[in-house]
């Protein structure tokens, strides 16, 4: 009996000690307490050290990171070697790029400008020959009747054409040479009499047929030229250059990832 009283005697008397030095000292016991005992785990290693964060963690890190270079002299001399190797060989490869791509650029900014005056004059012109056909259809009514019936006429002989050639007889070419020699006989009479036997007369196919339009066969191959330059030629003389700060690239982010490495 008498060690209890002992012992709750002892609780009383700590518990009251610990009040007054907390309340009128202003020293947090408790608080210390808890700030050993966290170390003393950290210590013996029964419970790991939380990351530093902010700026503290930040420094704590530099800190690290310093001595993990000092300790690692290799690192250190490759780190080196490929930073500097990497920010020469971006700057080198910028500048060679610029210089062997540069020709074939502006060639391709020049293919470009006339591809783009091609589209618009293709625009304008079919547009113009469409406004002219508007125009003249009333008076070209006739000639186009007048084709058309030659057309249906010229089917008799283009049937006996593919009739032969169903039997293995072709005359594709007698068709050919009869065209040839009606040209040439039309050429004759015109330079004589001054009229077509084959042809409409020039002032009908001015009307009627002739408007002068850029072709979409133009445009296309200007298109290709453009192209060629910009998707060909270009990457091609500048591929030394591309190649170059490809390996900068790479060199200095190796060399990044071997700093994050060391202060990360």
């Amino acid at each position: 009996m008498t060690s209890l009283k002992i012992i709750f005697g002892s609780l009383i008397f700590i518990f009251l000690t610990l009040y007054f030095v907390e309340e009128h000292l202003k020293i947090n016991i408790r608080k210390n307490a808890q700030y050993y005992y966290r170390e003393s785990l950290y210590a013996t290693g029964l419970r790991k050290r939380p990351e530093n964060e902010g700026f503290v963690g930040m420094i704590v890190n530099i800190v690290k990171g310093v001595f993990k270079i000092m300790t690692n002299v290799t690192g250190i001399v490759n780190f080196l070697y490929r930073f500097v190797s990497g920010v020469l060989n971006i700057i080198g490869g910028m500048a060679l790029t610029i210089s062997l791509g540069i020709w074939a650029f502006m060639q391709s900014l020049l293919e470009l400008g006339i591809f783009i005056i091609y589209v618009v004059e293709f625009i304008l012109t079919h547009g113009f020959c469409l406004v002219k056909l508007i125009f003249t259809a009333p008076s070209c009514l006739f000639w186009f009747l007048l084709e058309t019936i030659g057309k249906i006429i010229y089917l008799v002989p283009m049937a006996i054409i593919s009739g032969f050639k169903l039997i293995g007889v072709d005359l594709k070419p007698l068709e050919k040479a009869f065209w040839l020699l009606m040209e040439r006989l039309d050429r004759i009479i015109y330079g004589s009499a001054g009229f077509h036997i084959i042809h409409f007369p020039k002032w009908v196919r001015d009307m009627c047929y002739n408007c002068q339009r850029l072709k979409m066969s133009a445009v296309g191959e200007q298109f290709d030229r453009f192209s060629e330059k910009f998707y060909e030629r270009l990457p091609r003389d500048a591929a030394p250059g591309i190649s170059l700060l490809n390996k900068g690239y790479k060199d200095l982010m190796a060399a990044l990832n071997f700093a994050l490495g060391i202060f990360g």
